[in-house]
């Protein structure tokens, strides 16, 4: 990204939010006022410590086989433009959506076993 021409261009409309993100999940946010920036906040993709597959028991469309919901976890709490994403298990297929925190204490610790049954 070209901040130069970004700055140059911002510095005619005075107050607006120039925000970008690649699509494997990094990028930044500058919110601009006067002309001058007031915020900037870049992020990188999250890393994950663990990743736990288990099986739902939705048919597939491979015969015999079932859909496999998927579980990451996030070691540190993670910040983009979006929010802040408090450190813990996440529903990979939707993880950063406010409601893909896991929260029921079952599935945490069911997670947490074959998470250390992986090792």
């Amino acid at each position: 990204v070209n901040h130069d021409i970004v700055e140059k261009f911002i510095s005619e409309l005075e107050d607006a939010e120039y925000t970008w993100e690649e699509e494997q999940g990094f990028g930044s946010q500058i919110v601009y006022e006067e002309g001058r920036i007031i915020s900037m906040l870049e992020w990188d993709t999250p890393t994950f410590k663990y990743e736990v597959c288990m099986d739902t028991d939705m048919p597939s469309s491979i015969e015999g086989t079932f859909v496999q919901e998927v579980y990451v976890y996030l070691e540190d709490d993670y910040e983009n433009n979006m929010g802040i994403y408090e450190a813990g298990w996440h529903a990979s297929s939707d993880w950063n959506l406010e409601s893909s925190m896991v929260t029921d204490k079952e599935m945490i610790d069911k997670l947490e076993s074959l998470k250390d049954a992986k090792k």
